[in-house]
């Protein structure tokens, strides 16, 4: 995407220290949050190619970070999140999240 690779390559950065924050910090429980997609200075510099699928407001991300910060959801530290999620299908896929160690981002490099 065309005029992304900052906003992009720095969630990317986001998303990892997430991870370690969750690993090297005991007692702290990190998030990476995608907030949906809202019109903002950012997404209209992008061009209007994507515009279309900018149909979130900013309220469901503040609707799910109310639902994240509730209680302490140790099970999602340092895993990635996005706001136009059902949290309550996320919570009843928390089993599978756990033991498949989902939600992460990672780099598989595999050998020929």
């Amino acid at each position: 995407m065309p005029g992304g690779s900052g906003y992009q390559s720095a969630k990317l950065a986001v998303l990892r220290f997430t991870q370690f924050i969750s690993v090297e910090s005991p007692g702290i429980v990190a998030y990476g949050i995608h907030p949906g997609g809202v019109v903002t200075d950012l997404a209209k510099a992008m061009g209007e190619k994507n515009m279309h699928l900018l149909i979130d407001q900013p309220e469901l991300a503040a609707d799910s970070l109310v639902w994240l910060t509730s209680e302490r959801r140790e099970w999602l530290n340092g895993r990635y999140i996005s706001v136009t999620w059902d949290m309550e299908e996320l919570l009843q896929k928390r089993k599978k999240i756990e033991e498949q160690d989902l939600l992460r981002v990672s780099m598989a490099v595999g050998t020929a």
